[in-house]
């Protein structure tokens, strides 16, 4: 019994290893070029997602630089802040070596009523606006954020 159960191991151990079915060139060959042609699609998107990050960045930078300037001119007691354009569109920073000096910022005052509508009186609200552009590197288009805060005089 136990030299016919070797027997049979052997013989299903040789049908095995004799069996020549396997890849062709060809077959291989063929999914090579299915995994490179996969590959190559997936690198396309690197550029794409870098620029959508470098924007975000970019939105990122224009709002704290929008925040700063809200804050600066919120220092100011509600008299001293004059309504109109306070700063016209300017870079951000004077030094031409700085990277802030890509962003442009411009602030605005207006007054406005109860309700946040634009005023022609004053009756202790003025709405600060500061907006922040910048270039896009998708597009290669000016892109802008604003930010906004109301103070009043009480």
């Amino acid at each position: 019994m136990k030299h016919q159960l070797w027997k049979l191991n052997h013989q299903v151990l040789l049908t095995f290893l004799n069996n020549k079915k396997g890849f062709t060139l060809i077959e291989a060959s063929v999914a090579i070029v299915v995994l490179m042609i996969g590959i190559f699609s997936v690198i396309q998107f690197f550029p794409v997602a870098l620029q959508i990050i470098g924007d975000s960045q970019n939105r990122t930078v224009a709002s704290s630089i929008a925040i700063a300037k809200l804050e600066e001119v919120r220092s100011s007691s509600y008299d001293e802040i004059s309504t109109g354009t306070i700063e016209p569109k300017q870079p951000a920073s004077n030094d031409t070596t700085s990277y802030l000096n890509r962003y442009n910022r411009e602030t605005v005052v207006t007054l406005v009523d109860s309700n946040f509508n634009l005023s022609g009186t004053d009756v202790g609200f003025k709405k600060i606006t500061v907006t922040v552009y910048w270039q896009s590197p998708i597009g290669d288009k000016e892109k802008s954020t604003s930010v906004a805060t109301v103070i009043a005089d009480f």
